[in-house]
Parts: structure tokens; sequence; C-alpha cells
């Protein structure tokens, strides 16, 4: 199969694989079988292009064509949790510690 005849079996609204009840081989079903997967994944060129071009369709058929930026502001990095993961965590010692006033948030620029 192709990497055209997988994209057309998807449609802008259907790229999730495994979730058709009648299988994933249902023709229009929207659905892709692992070897369809891995095939997209491994693109290459204008099969590539092509993969980008419906990833973009996608997007504009879901959501607008502008970037949205979010910040956060971290008041304090005092944490009583243990995540060992987290940089930190309560036990890590070599963190500087901070916690900022409201007054010192709204000042900040």
């Amino acid at each position: 199969m192709s990497i055209t005849e997988i994209l057309n079996k998807v449609g802008p609204s259907t790229l999730r694989p495994f979730e058709n009840p009648q299988g994933p081989q249902a023709q229009g079903s929207g659905t892709l079988t692992h070897e369809e997967i891995k095939l997209l994944l491994a693109a290459e060129g204008d099969d590539k292009k092509l993969l980008f071009d419906k990833a973009l369709q996608t997007k504009l058929a879901h959501l607008d064509n502008y970037v949205h930026l979010r910040g956060l502001i971290e008041y304090s990095n005092i944490c009583t949790k243990y995540c060992l993961y987290c940089g930190v965590r309560c036990k890590n010692l070599k963190v500087d510690r901070y916690q900022l006033s409201d007054e010192e948030v709204i000042e900040w620029r």
C-alpha cells in the first residue's frame, strides 16, 4: 500500500488507529494497521511531504492557524513531595529555595 492510499484511507478527523469496531481493514474506516503506521513513520522525500500536508489539513480542520502562548509564574520552588523525577523535590538539598510574595510577582517585569 502506498502513502497516498493510506492517507486517502483516513479523513481529517479520523487519525486514530484501531478504533473502528469493524476492524482496521474497513475501507474508509480511518483506522490504520501497525504496518501502515510503520510505513508512515518511515516516510521520506515526497511521501514525507504528503504526510506533513495531511497533518496540516487535519490540524486546520480542528484548530485555528495561530500560535497560542501561555506562561506560568512560579511563586515558589518549595515542595513537600518526593517525586524521584523532579529536580526540586523536597529531599534535594542542593536546590536554592525561594518563595515570592504577591507584591514581588506583581512588581517583576
